[in-house]
């Protein structure tokens, strides 16, 4: 079908009435009415404040989310409700609002806010009501698929994260192996001082914190690595990093697990990081840090900061944790095994990212195009049929 009875450029304005959602009464705290927020259903309600099918768009918090709600339904605060005009297909409205990208127009500060103004200033080619519903019914066959192949991706990358902690842990948990306090596997133990994180610099000693330890794997993440300007001192020596030295969180992210390579040497360690230097003729750096981040042991760590008013490790309950210590070569295999498994699963997570990149792009084009005639469904069916 051609755009020569489409409406062309009009703005969302004409096409739609918004309002904005309303706080939860204080008083209601049950029921079975959905209560709305910006990515979806955050609580349920004894009362309504809508009457009608509406579109919700996230205003603040998950900014520029499109959900499709019928009622009852409360419409809280945190979304702009969007309901459609007489003749605008329900569902084409969905996929019009959805091709906007509506997070791009919120405001550039601190909290991205989305407003009613700003998306009724938005201007679209508006195509005859049944030309709405053939590109309804065209994207409600297709996106539904991409979704389902990108929540398959999804779980696949799940599955690729289960089989490394399995892998992992069978790897560590050695069955006839004496299981040692850590305190006797490692020459020093000690965290960061306090206050250097007042200190950042543009230049000077790499400065390594918790937010360069990986919650998988062991090798440190130093893309954003930070750093300060500081004087020689007994403090720089105490935490300075050598090559081998195994780094914990003992703060937040409890028992992530990194460990220094080239990059990290030299450097020194935040306040919330334990760093770890193993005796490498009882105990190899990565058979240490493997250990430390192996299911068993990481739940135990977890399990020891979870005392007193505030969540963290001690030194002394990381040097009092137990580990498997089985021969240097015993060990050194060991290692090797887990670094393929580790490997495996970084290649795998780095194409099913790309994947679920993909489809998420194919979506975003095929709602675009479809919404703006730049193709004539009909025709697309009879193809693909």
């Amino acid at each position: 079908m051609g755009q020569d009875l489409w409406r062309h450029d009009v703005p969302l304005k004409l096409l739609f009435t918004f309002r904005s959602g309303t706080s939860r009464p204080s008083l209601v705290s049950s029921g079975n009415i959905p209560v709305m927020g910006a990515s979806g259903r955050i609580g349920f309600s004894s009362v309504s404040n809508s009457s009608g099918s509406a579109l919700l768009i996230g205003r603040v918090g998950t900014v520029g989310n499109v959900t499709a709600c019928e009622p009852p339904f409360w419409a809280s605060d945190n979304v702009i409700v969007a309901t459609p005009k007489p003749g605008l297909d329900f569902r084409f409205a969905y996929y019009c609002l959805l091709a906007q990208q509506l997070h791009t127009h919120a405001s550039e500060t601190a909290q991205p806010l989305l407003t009613a103004s700003s998306i009724g200033e938005l201007r679209i080619d508006l195509p005859p009501e049944p030309e709405q519903s053939r590109i309804a019914d065209f994207l409600e066959a297709e996106v539904p698929a991409l979704r389902r192949a990108s929540d398959l991706a999804t779980r696949q990358m799940q599955l690729v994260d289960e089989r490394e902690t399995c892998l992992l842990q069978e790897a560590i948990a050695v069955s006839d192996a004496p299981y040692v306090p850590i305190k006797r596997m490692v020459s020093r133990l000690t965290s960061g001082p306090r206050g250097w994180g007042t200190m950042l610099a543009e230049a000077g000693t790499p400065f390594i914190r918790i937010t360069n330890i990986p919650r998988r794997g062991i090798d440190l993440d130093l893309s954003n690595l930070a750093y300060v300007n500081v004087p020689a001192s007994a403090e720089r020596e105490r935490t300075r990093t050598r090559s081998g030295d195994v780094l914990v969180s003992i703060t937040a992210d409890i028992g992530s697990v990194g460990i220094v390579e080239e990059l990290g040497v030299d450097g020194n360690v935040s306040q919330h990081v334990a760093l770890l230097r193993p005796v490498v003729e009882k105990c190899l750096p990565r058979w240490l840090a493997y250990a430390i981040k192996a299911p068993t042991t990481n739940a135990s760590l977890t399990m020891t900061s979870y005392g007193g008013t505030k969540v963290g490790l001690g030194l002394s309950d990381v040097a009092e944790t137990l580990i498997p210590v089985p021969s240097l070569a015993d060990q050194e295999a060991r290692v090797q095994r887990v670094d393929e498994a580790m490997r495996w699963a970084d290649s795998m997570r780095v194409a099913l990212t790309r994947r679920r990149g993909l489809f998420a792009e194919r979506q975003r084009a095929l709602i675009a195009d479809a919404v703006a005639g730049r193709f004539d469904v009909t025709t697309a069916r009879e193809v693909e049929a």
